[in-house]
């Protein structure tokens, strides 16, 4: 499915700067398509539901305040994906949206005064890039009314031919949450996806920003940089590797059976952990996704 070929909906916004484009929903303030020279980059799937009914299959979801499975009543990957978020400022090139604690179902599920704010940028660096910077702030009591989350954008990467496909600069030792959580490490300098991955690798807090390429296997790599500070002090981001591989594939009604062959999510955020921000702070997770050799 191509986003950017199906009309646009009433609550969706496109971006424009050259050759790049994008095309961003108020649905969980996901991003559903980016392009560079007719190039699609993000993966969505054929099957995704997009009635606003759940979350999409594909883009760049949003994740907050929880990572997997729900918690009490948080549903699983937290509210902000499946939440209407709002336009606060908007441009041809770029959109801020924004969620607080007020909006949506957030303020029956989650206790704590927040704001989330999530710019939406195209870029003519790095010969073109995507910038989604979230911030999250708590609107509790100045040094008071902490809070712990987790945060994550779901990012997933459109992919030729996954029998193809190397991604380096994953730091190892990684969480396989396929084996109970289980720490190992990879065998090599370099990720290759012949089984089903769903996989944490941690940040290192010594590099505010790191890089993940992700070599296509046709010529073009998508480079995925990422940055994680808090109270304006940068600290590890990690990044969750995902496919869902053959078996996993056939039992998700909004994902085709052979789609796993063309994606790969490479994920960042605080996943390994929880984090906590008190009133009056902030943490601000930022992705930059740029191509090269197309």
């Amino acid at each position: 499915m191509d986003p950017q070929k199906r009309p646009r909906q009433d609550d969706e916004i496109d971006l424009s700067l050259g050759p790049l484009k994008a095309r961003v929903t108020l649905f969980g303030a996901t991003v559903l398509s980016f392009s560079i020279k007719d190039r699609e980059v993000l993966f969505v799937s054929k099957k995704a539901v997009l009635d606003r009914t759940k979350p999409i299959r594909g883009g760049i979801p949003i994740v907050f305040p929880q990572f997997g499975a729900g918690n009490g009543d948080l549903p699983s990957h937290g509210f902000a994906r499946t939440s209407r978020w709002s336009v606060v400022s908007e441009a041809p090139a770029h959109v801020v949206l924004a969620l607080t604690w007020q909006d949506d179902l957030s303020s029956k599920v989650w206790k704590y005064p927040f704001r989330l704010e999530y710019t939406i940028e195209l870029s003519p660096n790095a010969g073109g890039s995507l910038v989604t910077s979230l911030r999250i702030m708590n609107l509790g009591l100045v040094g008071e009314e902490p809070f712990d989350f987790q945060c994550l954008q779901h990012t997933y990467l459109a992919v030729p031919d996954i029998s193809k496909l190397t991604a380096r600069g994953l730091t190892s030792p990684f969480i396989n949450q396929l084996a109970k959580g289980e720490v190992q490490k990879l065998d090599s300098d370099a990720l290759k996806v012949d089984r089903e991955v769903d996989w944490i690798f941690f940040g290192n807090p010594e590099k505010p920003q790191e890089d993940v390429v992700v070599s296509l296997g046709d010529g073009a790599n998508v480079h995925v940089t990422r940055s994680f500070a808090i109270a304006s002090k940068h600290t590890a981001c990690d990044v969750v590797a995902w496919n869902p591989w053959i078996e996993k594939s056939k039992k998700m009604a909004d994902f085709d059976d052979e789609e796993y062959k063309n994606m790969i999510c490479i994920e960042p955020g605080n996943v390994s952990r929880k984090d906590v921000i008190r009133g009056g702070e902030d943490a601000v997770l930022t992705q930059i996704l740029s191509v090269s050799h197309i």
